[in-house]
């Protein structure tokens, strides 16, 4: 291996001229190598320090041509700034990258070109299904309402005066709901047990409802589409995805009427409501590149499509995916949306999962350790990329795969009203969910699980203002893996899965030197991680068996654990609820919180292994309290439909059901 890529090395300079430096030489590589020896933990780092140093010498022949007597100077002229972005000078610079990034050779044995792209038109159906319409359970939270009315709930969310979007509202008098089957929302009016359906705002011309915000007065739309954006010979060649935020004006919810709308390219990620200020988040996939013509843009209310100044689009310094993230912060406290009111700003390269305390943003995006396309080199790993020529109808090329992944990270600030790319950074492994990230003082802490020599390890990693590794706890739990991660204060914990679930405590109080303070065990494994009281945690998730097949999972459970002393945490207590499944297991938003954490409740839907004909399936809303180190079930309500989110206003629990009904409780 060693051997193969010191020639690759060698060839590569001759071929442009230049002589090998004896800093590459093979006797300089293996004298760095058993130097750092003793530091070395696995056998693959040798393998990845040789592939790190072919392609940085492979990166920088353009560079060392142009410093030759009389050698030419490459066109590409722009560098990775101190954040580790890549500023564009033109869009033909940006051409010039997405025709080295998505030219496909095959030569990794995996799919090097999209069998739905024909003739460069877009089979809209498969084009949708491959996209993945996952996003749409995505979701952001409901707004205080005013002070007249009656106490209710809001959406759980991550970070407290941050709302998250999602598909059911509430402002204390009235019901905002997605119903999925008539792609609207409805609008009932809730009293006393009560809900009366009195309108409905039908998303025709702005396709798949994703989420929904309250606030004020307004109902804020999240949807998504596929849509012809320019003029095209070809039909659906110009098809792409798009997330439109529509604003209905609904101080009369009875009629609710349309105040004004804006559209960014990129099927919907995610999105965070601020203080007035709705960021959202999208990401496109490039499944063709034409040239000038699919660069990222926006829609204003009536107008067409307008591509972003090239001064608001960026890279990554690597980019395994060929995907545009969009970033646009609107200010909504005028109605209205207009160029103004709007700051939109894309990076190249993909993006999975977002963590926003409202001043940062950070947006995630995994990537394999090796395969990844380096922007202003003309190299790409997948083959040789000529950065000359027409682009037109190139296809995506997949880097190759590699099981170790790691996870880009760019930091953006929304201060000011203003989207800034800050910096970026790039850790070992993968995160699970967006809980996995918080900040505290200006320090990033995100938690990744890792592949090393096949196995599953995982890591805590703390970053600096500046994106700047200040220090980490990697290697811990082997062969298990991430399930739930909460941060409280200069605390992590950490719940990791094989068929145990240990929960972690991390000390983070010293960011440069995170250490392991306790753990404690116990079966099955928790999702989601609540804090109750100083001295509580609550982990909602999956009670599980050993079978024949291995450990599998059998319903819900809820476990209560003692942190009060950290070097030696304990479980309080726990409950079992077997056949029993939630959406809770999946989504922290179908989690309802009772007025000063009196109660919890739930969701849920209970089966049993013969229910089709003894015992059937069964609905309804599990209300719990956790208090003083004790579990205790308060009520269970049962309805005549599956319950998709339970929410409460003044002494009653509603549940919004799948069938578009919603039913009452009374909690005494």
């Amino acid at each position: 291996m060693t051997d193969k890529n010191l020639d690759f090395i060698r060839d590569k300079f001759e071929k442009d001229g230049l002589r090998v430096p004896e800093s590459l030489s093979e006797g300089s590589i293996q004298s760095m190598l058993e130097q750092d020896a003793p530091a070395r933990k696995h056998h693959w780092r040798p393998i990845v320090a040789v592939a790190a140093c072919a392609v940085l010498a492979i990166g920088m022949l353009p560079f060392l041509r142009s410093m030759l007597p009389g050698g030419p100077a490459d066109s590409t002229d722009y560098t990775a700034e101190a954040n580790g972005l890549v500023n564009f000078e033109s869009y033909q610079d940006l051409d010039k990258e997405m025709k080295g990034l998505l030219s496909g050779h095959g030569d990794s044995g995996l799919v090097a070109s999209n069998p739905n792209l024909t003739d460069g038109a877009i089979r809209e159906d498969e084009v949708m299904e491959m996209a993945g319409e996952d996003a749409a359970s995505t979701s952001m939270a409901a707004s205080p309402s005013a002070s007249s009315a009656p106490a209710h709930s809001q959406t759980y969310t991550q970070v407290e005066g941050i709302d998250e979007a999602d598909i059911v509202k509430t402002d204390g008098n009235y019901i905002y709901y997605l119903s999925s089957a008539e792609n609207q929302i409805i609008i009932a009016k809730a009293s006393k047990g009560k809900a009366r359906r009195i309108s409905a705002v039908t998303a025709d011309e702005s396709g798949y409802i994703h989420d929904i915000f309250i606030r004020d007065g307004q109902l804020i739309i999240l949807s998504g589409d596929w849509k012809d954006l320019g003029s095209s010979l070809l039909p659906g060649e110009n098809q792409r995805a798009a997330t439109t935020v529509t604003i209905y004006d609904v101080s009369d919810p009875a009629n609710p009427r349309q105040t004004s709308s804006y559209g960014q390219t990129g099927s919907y990620l995610n999105s965070r409501l601020i203080d007035g200020q709705l960021c959202l988040v999208t990401n496109e996939m490039m499944m063709t590149y034409k040239k000038g013509k699919m660069l990222p843009g926006v829609v204003y209310a009536d107008g067409d499509l307008q591509d972003l100044p090239i001064e608001d689009i960026c890279s990554f310094a690597r980019v395994s995916t060929p995907a545009f993230t969009v970033v646009g912060l609107m200010d909504l406290e005028s109605g209205k949306v207009s160029k103004d009111s709007v700051k939109t700003k894309a990076v190249l390269g993909c993006s999975d999962e977002i963590y926003c305390n409202g001043e940062n943003l950070y947006v995630t995006a995994s990537a394999p350790d090796s395969g990844a396309y380096v922007i202003g080199s003309g190299f790409d790993t997948a083959g040789d990329s000529d950065a000359a020529g027409d682009i037109d109808g190139d296809m995506i090329s997949f880097p190759e795969y590699s099981p170790n992944w790691q996870t880009q990270v760019l930091k953006v600030s929304l201060a000011d009203g203003k989207v800034r790319f800050l910096a970026d950074a790039t850790v070992d492994g993968s995160v699970n969910d967006q809980f996995s990230m918080d900040e505290k003082d200006g320090i990033l802490r995100i938690a990744t699980t890792s592949t090393v020599d096949g196995t599953d390890v995982n890591n805590l990693f703390l970053l600096d203002e500046k994106m700047k590794e200040l220090g980490s706890c990697r290697g811990f739990a082997r062969d298990e893996h991430i399930e739930a991660v909460r941060y409280i204060r200069d605390k992590a914990y950490v719940i990791t899965y094989e068929e145990t679930d240990p929960l972690f405590i991390i000390d983070l109080s010293d960011p440069t030197n995170p250490v392991i303070e306790g753990h404690v065990k116990i079966s099955g494994f928790s999702t989601l991680l609540v804090p109750c009281d100083a001295d509580h945690m609550l982990g909602l998730g999956f009670s599980t068996e050993t079978t024949e097949f291995g450990e599998a999972t059998d319903g819900v459970k809820l476990a209560l654990f003692d942190i009060s002393d950290p070097s030696s945490p304990a479980v309080a207590d726990s409950k079992e609820f077997p056949d029993m499944y939630s959406q809770v297991q999946y989504d922290h938003k179908a989690l309802l919180v009772g007025p000063d954490a009196d109660y919890y409740a739930i969701p849920y839907d209970h089966y049993s292994d013969d229910w089709i004909e003894d015992d059937p399936a069964s609905n309804g809303i599990l209300v719990f309290s956790a208090k003083a180190g004790k579990l205790r079930t308060l009520k269970d309500c049962a309805t005549s439909s599956s319950v998709s989110r339970c929410i409460y206003i003044d002494d009653y629990i509603y549940g919004i059901c799948n069938d578009d009904t919603i039913e009452g409780f009374q909690l005494k």
